[in-house]
């Protein structure tokens, strides 16, 4: 999984240089699922959906694009839980 992430991690930083990319906004829409397989192998999801967004936020760093990107990370409802209220908001009990 090393391996991949730092090709990953390369391959980013190679075409935000290669095409001179200069993006306003990233983003990252990988997030692993079903919950239950990410307890059966949480090695590599801790990899994919960890340091799947450190190769991003290092690639962002070494293209020195870090002023003024906007970086969204999706997540699952998993890691929440159930909605206690509709609409939601960023309020947490």
């Amino acid at each position: 999984m090393v391996l991949a992430l730092a090709y990953l991690l390369c391959f980013i930083q190679s075409a935000l240089h290669r095409y001179e990319i200069q993006p306003d906004e990233i983003y990252n829409l990988d997030p692993q699922s079903p919950f239950k397989v990410s307890f059966d192998v949480a090695e590599y999801i801790s990899d994919v959906d960890g340091m799947g967004v450190l190769s991003f936020f290092e690639a962002i760093r070494a293209c020195k694009l870090s002023c003024k990107l906007k970086f969204y990370q999706a997540s699952l409802s998993e890691l929440y839980g159930k909605v206690r209220e509709i609409p939601q908001n960023e309020y947490l009990e």
